[in-house]
């Protein structure tokens, strides 16, 4: 202190100058946190937020390469054309049958028919189906008598069974000796058919899928984040990573692997959901007000995914909706006009 007076400045001047890099160093702090704010928004789109398409930006533009021609669009004369064939292994009364549709909810199902007729689901026929991380709304033939039980595992379940990655297995059909020993499955199968009552049909798919399981440690991070997920659609990437002390980069590392899809993904699937019960409970509802009340940006964001998910417009779901079923969503006539992004094969 000594010195400054020696130098002419005063302890005032000193304590003075102190409480200015101190506001700077608040200002600063304040400043860059603004910023990342910013930044953050402006890396939003329709892919990871809430936002519609049209608010996508800084897209590639597609050039067409064709070169301008003074022939009239459509096939042109004297060309025969070409059409795909059909599968041989597609049988095309299927096809026009009843079929009864069920949406996703990113869980993984084992389902086994309980009659000498094997299940449809979409175009794949066989006695064991195992539908894993499903995305997207899948097509089941209505046969008379439809008899066949059903495992759901929840999000993460198939992953506790061999620790293989969901994001391999993402939105399919998996073979079942991909998780199951063929002669096990086989066994547990013949009990199934011998045994008369549900009660006990259900002991024994119990306690054979509690055989099965290896991984018997649970990552207790991802209930939890998936509850969150569940019960807020305002909760963003950085703050369910902050809860779980992980990074943005670690947490959705570890949601792909054991779920088989991103958490913002997820969310949408959630999203849609909502909505999808929303039309189930209430009579007549607008698709504006659809979409207000379950945090879409506006109706077209709302028809947009709705037919992402669902294969069909809300408008022909709430015409052709289950009336009062747990089972499924709604019916379908057609599969040829079953319009899905699913990948099940």
């Amino acid at each position: 202190m000594a010195y400054l007076e020696n130098i002419g400045f005063s302890e005032a001047n000193f304590q003075l100058l102190l409480s200015l890099v101190k506001q700077q160093r608040e200002q600063i702090v304040f400043l860059e946190k603004r910023v990342k704010d910013l930044e953050g928004r402006l890396n939003q789109d329709s892919h990871n937020s809430n936002q519609p398409p049209s608010s996508d930006r800084f897209k590639k533009k597609i050039v067409n390469l064709r070169k301008k021609t003074s022939n009239r669009p459509g096939g042109q004369p004297g060309y025969g054309g070409t059409t795909l064939e059909m599968s041989v292994d597609l049988d095309l009364q299927h096809l026009t049958d009843n079929w009864i549709t069920i949406f996703p909810n990113v869980t993984s199902n084992l389902s086994i028919s309980l009659t000498c007729e094997k299940l449809w689901l979409n175009i794949t026929r066989k006695s064991s189906i195992l539908g894993t991380s499903c995305s997207s709304t899948v097509a089941l033939k209505n046969v008379n008598p439809l008899k066949f039980l059903n495992i759901q595992f929840n999000l993460f379940g198939m992953y506790y069974f061999k620790g293989i990655p969901m994001s391999e297995l993402h939105n399919a059909i998996s073979s079942c000796d991909l998780f199951f020993k063929a002669s096990d499955f086989e066994s547990f199968r013949d009990q199934l058919f011998s045994l008369t009552d549900l009660e006990s049909k259900f002991e024994t798919a119990e306690n054979f899928i509690l055989a099965q399981l290896e991984l018997r440690h649970i990552d207790r991070r991802l209930p939890t984040t998936v509850s969150l997920l569940k019960n807020s659609q305002q909760l963003n990437m950085d703050e369910l990573s902050k809860i779980i002390c992980l990074s943005n980069r670690g947490f959705r590392k570890l949601f792909i692997q054991q779920v088989g899809l991103s958490p913002n993904y997820f969310k949408k699937i959630i999203r849609f959901n909502k909505a999808a019960s929303y039309m189930m409970n209430n009579t007549a509802p607008s698709l504006t007000r659809i979409a207000l009340e379950n945090d879409y940006y506006d109706q077209s964001h709302f028809i947009k995914d709705f037919k992402q998910f669902a294969g069909i417009t809300p408008t022909q779901f709430l015409k052709d909706k289950a009336s009062s079923s747990d089972l499924y969503n709604y019916n379908l006539q057609d599969l040829d006009n079953f319009v899905c992004t699913s990948q099940l094969n």
